[in-house]
């Protein structure tokens, strides 16, 4: 009867991970933070950029697009989410379209939607717009509404009252300038292009309640200067207003900006801009900065005053898990974390270098005088969640570590009265999560779209909201949970498997004096007093051998040690061997008491293949990892 339970045992995980190892990676993410659903795959995308997200005021729909290049051509992927955050309808646009990018979605005002993209590559990148109605279906199209001029390299599209106000730019140096021109609410070209700022690129801009089109962009006069501005734009009169300088900073070599971006609140306006490091420095530049560091800037200020703008840099905790905090305000939160050290004192130490590391600076963040992260920050990829509304909801990348482990993470921070009010771990995938998408619907309900890498050129999509309706759908018991927990179990098994054979280090000692002892007696068994003495000094030495060979960095591979703060994390690290020893000691008084007359060779077998599953299965995933 046993042999049958465990045939059929064997053959359904069997199937069950035949199933899992062809089907397709997990399509929901972990639940990253407080208030937010978890994320959803969407698909694919073939381009390292924002993907366009807009959902309906009601939030019974939300529309998201993005390009993809495929064997089987290039094309434009459009999908319909329903109030669950279910796909509803995903179709491909019937447009003529080569390399499609920077793709956008707007309203028209009457349901349907106006989509923006650049088609071409190379010189022949060009700007093109087309009408959608309300099933996604293609109304009109137009080929190119950029008109004669350099190649589009970046735009940004904002609905007006009386039309789409749109604002390119060529960031060639000796082509470089930000561009305007004007679109209907379906998307058609009533005002060709007009250079409006010679040398300006990267723009960005929205709408006020003051009738008048907020704008940012770069400007570039010395090699990797790097130059903020802003100015109000007069859609009316298409004049743009004096232009302020708010911020600059210096681009590094190996380096790359994103930003800026520009947020409006009531009564402010913020403009948000990041620097990351795509490789590290050294010998060749002079630097201490290491690959994928990176900082995000912003300023913010009156829109009658920009001389009021004050460079602050945002700094986010690297905490795998924030200490959140009851909150309440204009968005559907109800808890965020502090920005910044946490409320304690921020030091800087330099630390010796490694011989394979330039001297660099380390941040430390304490708290009440306790460590709690250790490493360089990184924040960047800011995108702000459109309209006006008392504060600003702001989407980012920002990278989480422990002891053992960082990694990327999307987040939403908050700003009111041009400061920051807290943030949220937003979206968590399985690989390094980048270029977020944020927007708002009427609601006040934020809605999330990042990428993860899938290979060359590959980015999977996926989707988070706050939204009541999308958090209950997708907070349900699914198969991708059965499998993912039976990957993830698997996978650990195999990770302790590979590292058990390292037991012979502490066994193997032991074992012998078991066997020498059993050779000389051979009718030894645990009811005779030497037999027991004999058992317990191979279990003695079968301690003192693992601890001497189990050194402290692997003994911090513990479990849930590198997410402890560091007050209790060494009598954490000291106690799980102990306890590993004692359950293995418990296994064997249980096997022992089943006979007196188990042999001192089998009894210590079984404590030693008890420690050693034990170990490895809670030591393994951290040391491999």
């Amino acid at each position: 009867m046993l042999k049958r339970v465990l045939l059929v045992a064997f053959l359904g995980l069997s199937v069950t991970f035949l199933a899992a190892g062809c089907a397709q990676e997990p399509v929901r993410t972990p639940v990253a933070g407080p208030d937010w659903s978890r994320g959803a795959l969407l698909g694919e995308c073939s381009y390292n950029e924002p993907v366009a997200l807009y959902p309906e005021g009601d939030g019974q729909r939300v529309h998201v697009a993005w390009g993809r290049v495929s064997d089987d051509g290039d094309y434009l992927q459009y999908l319909q989410l329903d109030a669950t955050g279910a796909v509803a309808r995903k179709v491909r646009l019937p447009l003529p379209v080569r390399s499609p990018h920077r793709v956008s979605l707007l309203p028209d005002g009457e349901g349907g939607l106006v989509v923006c993209y650049i088609s071409g590559v190379a010189e022949t990148r060009r700007l093109h717009s087309a009408h959608l109605n309300a099933e996604g279906a293609v109304v009109a199209s137009a080929a190119d509404i950029s008109g004669e001029g350099p190649e589009v390299d970046d735009y940004v599209a904002v609905p007006t009252p009386s039309g789409i106000e749109v604002f390119w730019s060529n960031s060639w140096l000796r082509t470089r300038g930000l561009y305007h021109l004007r679109l209907d609410r379906t998307g058609a070209l009533v005002m060709p292009s007009h250079l409006l700022v010679p040398g300006g690129f990267d723009a960005h801009a929205q709408y006020g309640g003051d009738g008048r089109v907020h704008l940012a962009w770069l400007e570039e006069p010395g090699f990797n200067e790097e130059r903020v501005y802003y100015a109000a734009f007069d859609a009316h009169q298409r004049t743009l207003g004096e232009p302020a300088l708010v911020g600059s900073f210096m681009l590094k070599p190996k380096a790359t900006h994103y930003g800026p971006v520009l947020a409006l609140s009531e009564d402010r306006v913020y403009i948000f801009w990041s620097w990351q490091f795509l490789a590290p420095g050294g010998l060749y530049f002079g630097s201490d900065y290491l690959a994928g560091e990176g900082e995000l800037h912003y300023v913010s200020f009156p829109p009658e005053k920009p001389d009021l703008a004050r460079d602050t840099t945002l700094l986010l905790r690297p905490d795998t898990r924030p200490r959140y905090r009851p909150a309440k305000g204009t968005y559907t939160y109800s808890q965020l974390a502090p920005t910044g050290p946490g409320g304690g004192q921020l030091t800087v130490e330099i630390r010796p270098p490694e011989p394979w590391l330039p001297m660099r600076l380390v941040t430390l963040y304490r708290e009440r005088g306790e460590e709690s992260g250790l490493g360089t920050y990184l924040v960047c990829m800011p995108s702000p969640a459109l309209g006006q509304r008392d504060e600003v909801a702001l989407g980012l990348v920002l990278q989480t570590s422990t002891r053992t482990r960082t990694s990327l993470q999307v987040g939403v921070a908050y700003f009111t009265d041009g400061a920051e009010k807290g943030y949220q771990l937003a979206g968590r995938g399985r690989s390094a999560t980048v270029r977020p998408t944020l927007t708002v619907d009427g609601r006040n309900e934020l809605h999330l779209a990042w990428l993860e890498s899938a290979g060359f050129n590959r980015y999977r999509v996926y989707y988070a909201s706050t939204s009541p309706e999308v958090r209950r759908a997708m907070g349900r018991l699914g198969s991708d949970d059965v499998l993912a927990a039976i990957e993830g179990a698997g996978w650990a098994v195999a990770q302790a498997a590979s590292i058990a054979p390292a037991s012979i280090l502490w066994v193997f000692l032991p074992l012998v004096l078991v066997i020498l002892y059993c050779w000389l007696r051979p009718e030894a068994h645990l009811a005779q007093r030497q037999a027991r003495w004999a058992l317990a000094a191979a279990i003695l030495l079968h301690v003192l051998g693992k601890l001497g060979f189990f050194p402290g960095s692997i003994a911090q591979a513990a479990p849930l040690a590198d997410r402890l703060p560091a007050s209790v994390a060494g009598a954490y690290i000291a106690a799980v061997p102990g306890v590993v020893i004692l359950c293995s000691l418990g296994v064997l008084v249980v096997y022992a008491r089943r006979s007196e007359r188990r042999s001192p060779l089998a009894s210590y077998v079984v404590f030693a293949a008890a420690d050693t599953v034990l170990t490895s299965l809670l030591y393994g995933p951290g040391i491999l990892s």
